[in-house]
């Protein structure tokens, strides 16, 4: 498939131009908004955002500093890169804008206003920390959304520790499988064993039967009918891991 760049009375495509690059418009943030107002073509503002982003710009726009590399080779740009170098006709120094390769109309783009270059900015920003805590809230159940808003938290910034509603819930998944506990800490963030084994050290058990089964019994049975307290009292025991698999 043909590669064309988009800038308004630019000509290079993949077929002629073999040496050069083509680099699709940013995804997101304000580069968005740069990038049309450089290469002559505010229309595009006016498509959706899944179609801005398919538009190419070639190379030859770019100055060698925008380049990533040490010795740049034009093939891979800066995240902060712009289309800056354009010939008189070209791109934003074109008087007029073809509107589609497909028809000849031809028509002069008026520039966005302030509010509206506001309005769209606020469109291609990246959604904030907040916002995307809030739709796992809305869109997910609520072990899910918790275990994917701490992995995110957990990336942005250097751990202080985990929550013991966290470390809860990874020694019960320790308990149901270790070897599936190490498998899921190769791609989620999880607590080391030493970890699990100092929480579990703080729990203080004792063995024996607890007295508080036998008040809740005696109340139960001065509530029942005479008839209905014979019963059968069964005790059984249980093992207590001592320490972790």
């Amino acid at each position: 498939m043909m590669n064309y760049c988009c800038a308004i009375n630019c000509k290079n495509n993949s077929r002629d131009s073999k040496d050069v690059s083509f680099f699709t418009l940013p995804k997101n943030g304000i580069r968005q908004l740069q990038w049309p107002d450089k290469i002559g073509r505010l229309d595009l503002m006016q498509n959706k955002k899944e179609t801005i982003c398919k538009k190419l710009v070639c190379g030859v726009h770019f100055e060698l500093s925008m380049f990533a590399g040490i010795v740049p080779n034009k093939t891979k740009l800066k995240n902060n890169a712009i289309p800056t170098l354009f010939q008189e006709g070209v791109g934003y120094r074109a008087i007029a804008v073809v509107a589609s390769t497909s028809t000849s109309k031809t028509f002069t783009v008026e520039p966005f206003n302030n509010e509206e270059k506001k309005k769209f900015a606020k469109y291609c920003e990246e959604p904030s920390m907040g916002q995307f805590i809030n739709f796992c809230k809305q869109k997910l159940n609520p072990g899910l959304a918790n275990l994917i808003i701490l992995q995110v938290q957990l990336a942005s910034k250097k751990p202080k520790g985990y929550s013991n509603t966290f470390k809860q819930f990874a020694l019960t998944v320790y308990f149901l499988g270790p070897k599936i506990y190490r498998f899921l800490r190769k791609t989620f963030q999880l607590p080391h064993k030493p970890t699990l084994c100092r929480m579990t050290a703080n729990w203080h058990l004792h063995s024996g039967i607890n007295r508080k089964i036998f008040k809740v019994i005696d109340t139960k049975m001065q509530n029942l009918d005479r008839k209905f307290r014979d019963c059968v009292l069964c005790v059984d025991g249980t093992s207590l891991k001592t320490h972790l698999f």
